[in-house]
């Protein structure tokens, strides 16, 4: 039987849209012991990322840069950089390397830890549909029941060594998931618009700068979105394109939208008229290069090698211009979308989380 949180967010998506992957990630600071035992300690030396990733075949595990396993010696220190369980035949895999170096160990026991951690999430799966080969978090019904269930299993489990973190040490939360479109979106007004192609993969991530203690604590929606502390939604794709009657213009492969309503296309590719123009801006520059570099008396063939090669030949002007007004217009679109539906969750204006 489904539960009810996991049917409404399935739900919510539309029809023509799948759900390929979602994720979380958060910073843990440096100089945290997660695990200290007198044999190991399990520590951040610097901050670093942690992401955890379901998609359709596996669950993921990272930790960016790599936490530091300081163990007793002679044992070499080790890296630990994640773990991935893989649902096809409900296999657990550890990511954990020796450092070598004066001062960290002569014996290698990156086995052994490899064993230990996979015992260890092997038993946070136990009982769980994630423990039985085959299974699909995307077709899971009961799928945050699952992940409770999980949690549930590590948080009886015996304790491994002393930790000094808590989850009010989790900060910078990030929320993302990829999606994939069943069908060609289209929306034009006035014969220009924005399209995304079908099968097109869109990867959204939201991120806060709140910490996950103060996010967990809030007692509805509106609580929680308002301890996130919004600061950007980035938008990733190779699917988005603005069209003018059909044909494209310009491919956008990067949108972020920063709190306050600003947008930042920090990757987009020219096409159809606008490629052609800029190419002719690009020809303009190669030729005045190799003026350049012929008036410091060096060969034609040479300069044109040069000039080609130069990174001043590369068109700016163009692509300025035209980053420019789609910046213009979609942060226009941002705010009205926001003012429109500024009351879409109860008890919270969105204009004045994202400060629109």
């Amino acid at each position: 039987m489904a539960d009810p949180t996991t049917s409404k967010l399935l739900g919510q998506l539309p029809p023509g849209v799948e759900l390929r992957d979602i994720g979380l990630s958060f910073t843990l600071p440096r100089g945290k012991n997660l695990s200290r035992t007198w044999t190991r300690a399990l520590r951040t030396e610097l901050a670093s990322r942690v992401r955890l990733r379901i998609a359709q075949d596996r669950l993921t595990l990272r930790c960016d840069p790599p936490i530091v396993v300081d163990a007793l010696w002679p044992a070499k220190n080790m890296l630990f950089g994640g773990a991935d369980v893989h649902f096809s035949d409900a296999r657990v895999e550890a990511w954990v390397s020796s450092i070598d170096g004066p001062g960290e160990g002569l014996l290698d026991f990156t086995g052994e830890a490899k064993k230990q951690i996979v015992e260890i999430f092997a038993a946070g799966l136990r009982g769980t549909k994630m423990a039985v080969p085959g299974y699909d978090p995307m077709q899971d019904e009961t799928a945050l029941a699952t992940l409770e269930a999980i949690a549930d299993n590590f948080r009886s489990a015996p304790s491994s060594g002393k930790s000094d973190v808590s989850i009010a040490d989790l900060g910078d939360p990030a929320v993302e998931a990829t999606l994939v479109l069943r069908a060609p979106f289209v929306h034009e007004q006035n014969g220009t618009g924005l399209s995304a192609s079908a099968g097109g993969a869109i990867h959204v991530q939201i991120k806060g700068s709140g910490n996950v203690a103060t996010i967990a604590a809030g007692a509805s929606n509106a609580e929680r979105v308002r301890a996130a502390n919004l600061q950007s939604i980035t938008i990733t794709s190779e699917a988005l394109s603005v069209v003018q009657s059909g044909s494209p213009l310009v491919e956008l492969g990067c949108i972020r939208i920063d709190r306050g309503g600003a947008v930042t296309l920090s990757q987009l590719r020219l096409r159809g008229t606008l490629e052609e123009v800029a190419g002719l801006e690009s020809l303009v520059r190669v030729v005045a290069g190799v003026v350049r570099f012929a008036g410091g008396e060096v060969a034609l063939d040479a300069g044109l090698a040069l000039a080609v090669q130069d990174p001043a030949s590369e068109a700016t002007l163009v692509p300025g211009l035209v980053r420019g007004k789609i910046e213009e217009v979609l942060a226009e679109g941002v705010r009205r979308l926001v003012h429109e539906h500024a009351e879409a969750i109860p008890g919270l204006d969105l204009r004045d989380v994202l400060e629109v």
